[in-house]
């Protein structure tokens, strides 16, 4: 359900990596990467080794749905130019 909000209100597809505990693998491929900079590893590429994409999780945005968000987002800025002057 949230992938599908995400993709949605972003208007992006969404996909979920392989390993889904993400901010603690996250925080190895960085440490992997500050341990090795001075062998000029590049993070890209890091990543491009160590991360897999889970592609059975991939999410479309629905462009209807996308529609409605824009109209929505519209409005409230337009709501908020008119209630704090705020230009576009």
């Amino acid at each position: 359900m949230w992938r599908q909000i995400v993709a949605d209100v972003l208007d992006v597809e969404v996909v979920c990596p392989v390993v889904t505990e993400a901010a603690a693998f996250g925080g190895a491929i960085q440490a992997r990467w500050c341990d090795r900079r001075q062998g000029e590893v590049d993070l890209a590429a890091l990543c491009q080794d160590w991360v897999a994409l889970d592609e059975s999780t991939l999410t479309r945005p629905r462009p209807e749905v996308v529609a409605r968000y824009h109209t929505i987002y519209r409005h409230y800025r337009e709501t908020l130019a008119a209630q704090y002057a705020i230009a576009d």
